[in-house]
């Protein structure tokens, strides 16, 4: 049992005792030396509403990824092998191609 826990960093471990107690952001972020004291996110109106804006955000995130993803995905390849064979660089392509088309979908 003894290598299952050889590669334990504790300087890159989160206390979680320290999280239960400042909440996961605080910790975050005064571990990465942006903040010197833990800030009450949800104290004030704007801070509630930012929380409720990100949660909100982050339960959308997925259906938003897999609508772009099979957005992107119906646009045919062959639209971009003639683009190459034309000579368009990477940026043509996107511009001309993905924009246009991924707008439609």
């Amino acid at each position: 049992m003894d290598h299952v826990h050889r590669d334990h960093r504790p300087d890159l471990a989160l206390d979680v005792r320290l999280v239960s107690r400042r909440g996961f952001f605080n910790s975050v972020l005064i571990d990465l030396g942006l903040l010197n004291r833990p800030l009450a996110f949800m104290a004030s109106p704007e801070g509630a509403m930012l929380a409720v804006i990100v949660a909100n955000w982050w339960r959308g995130f997925p259906f938003f990824g897999v609508s772009y993803l099979a957005g992107m995905q119906s646009i045919p390849l062959e639209l971009y092998e003639a683009a190459a064979v034309d000579g368009a660089n990477a940026w043509r392509r996107f511009w001309h191609i993905t924009l246009p088309d991924s707008s439609t979908s």
